[in-house]
């Protein structure tokens, strides 16, 4: 994690922030109002985020997310688009080789001393 300004975010969501608040980004969701929004923009836009940022399954959820959210709210709070994001998700596919894939090493995947003690607590605390 690294800190940009006061608050400590992810990357990913510091270049999304970014992207939504620099006029003179490239990309052409940038430039336009979400009246204006597509959904061949935001096609555009997924596919330019996927090759350029080498992501994780993780970071791909949360990129649509935030999509998903804002363009929610854009069409049943503000009535400033059409466009049905769910629709649009239900048909986005994502090829499985685009995606990286998560590195834990044996450590990480096994559960520590401390955690097997909750654990055994918690579930044995309920009898």
């Amino acid at each position: 994690m690294s800190k940009y300004g006061v608050i400590s975010i992810q990357y990913l969501t510091y270049a999304i922030y970014e992207c939504f608040s620099s006029s003179d980004k490239k990309q052409s969701i940038c430039k336009k109002r979400i009246r204006e929004l597509t959904e061949d923009d935001i096609y555009t836009f997924i596919q330019t985020i996927l090759m350029d940022k080498d992501l994780s399954t993780k970071e791909y959820g949360n990129v649509k997310t935030v999509l998903q959210g804002m363009i929610r709210y854009a069409r049943f709070e503000k009535k400033y688009t059409s466009i049905n994001i769910s629709n649009f998700f239900g048909d986005f596919r994502v090829g499985k080789n685009i995606l990286k894939k998560s590195e834990k090493t044996d450590a990480q995947k096994c559960f520590t001393d401390e955690e097997r003690i909750r654990i055994w607590n918690t579930s044995y605390s309920a009898y």
